[in-house]
């Protein structure tokens, strides 16, 4: 299961110059397709899913969503040369499938945590990021480019979408520490928007960036 995140991952790294090289890191394009203003307007269950973004190379906002005030999460902890941060009570941080990639999952209710790493293009902005993650969005519908949201003190990009009919797709990242971070989390579509929401923002919430 874990393995079918690597592609994007080395996707991303292969687009991000060229976006970057493209866009000029340029604010003057419309942006794309734009989400709620907080992570708690994910889909809910049996609610529509996310228009798709009709420009993968428009400007995300550069807006913050305030600072989270959710509780850390306080389960297992994945550590990297960006930031150490944890995961929810039984989650199980598997074995690293490579080097700039760690996941965690709980497989009784399919849920993911992808955590990739990659290293930063010199002078890319999180709008530049946002850009590379967009054109390759690697699941069937959205994305949906959000709000960037300060997260423990540094803007992350937020994207969500939907990976079928069974899950909710919530992408955030951001350039740190020399890295290009991203972490994507993969919910059932069945679990209430509300415990979706306090799930995710758990994991940011516990974030300590190097």
């Amino acid at each position: 299961m874990p393995s079918r995140h690597r592609p994007r991952r080395v996707a991303l790294a292969a687009a991000l110059s060229a976006v970057v090289l493209v866009t000029g890191c340029s604010d003057d394009e419309e942006p794309g397709g734009t989400a709620p203003e907080s992570a708690s307007a994910s889909p809910s269950a049996g609610g529509s899913s996310p228009a798709s973004s009709t420009d993968p190379e428009a400007s995300p906002t550069s807006s913050s969503d305030a600072t989270i005030d959710t509780p850390p999460a306080t389960g297992p902890v994945i550590e990297s040369a960006a930031f150490r941060m944890r995961v929810p009570e039984r989650w199980t941080v598997a074995d690293p499938i490579s080097d700039f990639v760690r996941v965690a999952t709980r497989p009784e209710i399919s849920g993911d945590i992808s955590i990739g790493f990659i290293e930063a293009t010199e002078g890319a902005t999180v709008d530049d990021y946002q850009r590379a993650s967009t054109k390759n969005w690697g699941y069937p519908v959205g994305p949906r480019n959000g709000p960037h949201r300060d997260v423990n003190g540094v803007e992350m990009y937020h994207q969500t979408g939907k990976a079928g009919e069974t899950r909710v797709v919530e992408v955030y990242g951001a350039p740190h520490a020399g890295l290009a971070v991203e972490i994507t989390f993969l919910l059932p579509t069945d679990m209430p928007a509300a415990e979706r929401t306090s799930l995710v923002d758990s994991v940011l919430a516990s974030i300590e960036w190097a």
